[in-house]
């Protein structure tokens, strides 16, 4: 583990984007993180230790609080969990194996071995692909054929279950089709962009996290902060305005009349908003390929509005309190 030690040095740098950031963790960590992940035998314990370092370095690199869930870091960041990026390269390795001349000793040592045979019957089944290897080892698939198939299937499974967990988090549930449509590349992404992380990641790094945390429901609004206070949500109540309602991110986006000027820049930007619906105001911040740059930028002085009130109204008042809260969440 001491080759990990140099790569949190990286991460204040704020001459680097996030996406830079993640294109790093890929390569000095990730590597090292499934080094032997074909070969190697684990226990749902050992998978969760490697998992509890993976998600740290990703929420570093997004500079966001550990109560923000695992599934918003792994489908914003585009990376799959440990075990199933374990899984991944032994279906890889197990068909490279079987490419194999028959008379080398490896692709032998590989079919005499029970415990191989078990793990492989055991991941075969966990994604269906059953019939696809007895395919592949009857020779109607080529070992590309297999790879670009593996990789697919994993991918897909993964996506149906983030999709799953999305639509049934407290934190965001308004955000959660917003963050499927990104997942399922329908219309986030740059076209220059390898890495296939969304376009907000190009951006400033105040900004990117921001963009970031506003998605995931981590942004401390009322509703978040007061969440680990134990307050009723009906209680979380908007402290730079007299409407009375919750503060949540609607209301932050589009109703606190205390930042209708800056709301008024950010609604110029889009034709007919006052005729959109609330989830079509959403798709139109976080997936407008036109506007989200000029969006973006615009949010985040909405956000710094909203602090300079809040501190004004309140002043001393700790907007991060929610962090150092022992209670648990009553959502």
């Amino acid at each position: 583990m001491a080759r990990l030690t140099p790569f949190p040095k990286c991460l204040p740098v704020r001459e680097f984007s996030i996406n830079q950031k993640l294109e790093l963790y890929n390569t000095m960590i990730l590597t090292i993180l499934k080094y032997g992940a074909g070969t190697v035998q684990l226990n749902d314990q050992q998978y969760h230790k490697i998992e509890l370092i993976h998600l740290k370095a990703l929420r570093d690199i997004l500079r966001t609080r550990s109560t923000t869930i695992n599934d918003a870091v792994l489908s914003e960041t585009r990376m799959l969990p440990i075990k199933a990026m374990f899984e991944k390269e032994k279906l890889q390795l197990f068909g490279n194996l079987f490419s194999l001349d028959k008379k080398r000793l490896v692709r032998k040592l590989f079919l005499s071995s029970k415990i191989v045979k078990i793990d492989l019957n055991e991941i075969l089944s966990n994604y269906s692909l059953e019939s696809s290897w007895k395919k592949y080892i009857n020779g109607k698939m080529t070992p590309l054929q297999w790879k670009s198939l593996v990789n697919e299937t994993i991918d897909k499974i993964e996506l149906v279950r983030i999709k799953d967990s999305l639509s049934k988090t407290i934190k965001c549930p308004e955000l959660a089709e917003i963050n499927l449509r990104i997942l399922t590349n329908e219309q986030c992404y740059d076209n220059h962009q390898s890495s296939r992380v969304p376009n907000y990641m190009d951006l400033s790094n105040n900004v990117a996290e921001f963009i970031f945390k506003l998605k995931a429901g981590s942004l401390p609004l009322e509703v978040e902060t007061q969440r680990y206070l134990n307050v009723p949500r009906e209680n979380r109540i908007c402290k730079i305005c007299n409407t009375g309602q919750v503060e949540d991110i609607f209301h932050f986006c589009f109703v606190c009349p205390s930042l209708k000027e800056e709301r008024d820049d950010l609604m110029s930007l889009f034709e007919r908003a006052d005729e959109m619906s609330h989830l079509d105001l959403y798709r139109s911040l976080f997936c407008s390929s036109t506007n989200f740059h000029n969006s973006s930028l615009t949010l985040h002085e909405l956000w710094k509005k909203r602090n300079i009130l809040l501190f004004t109204k309140s002043p001393g008042i700790d907007t991060h309190s929610a962090r150092s809260s022992r209670l648990h969440p009553i959502d």
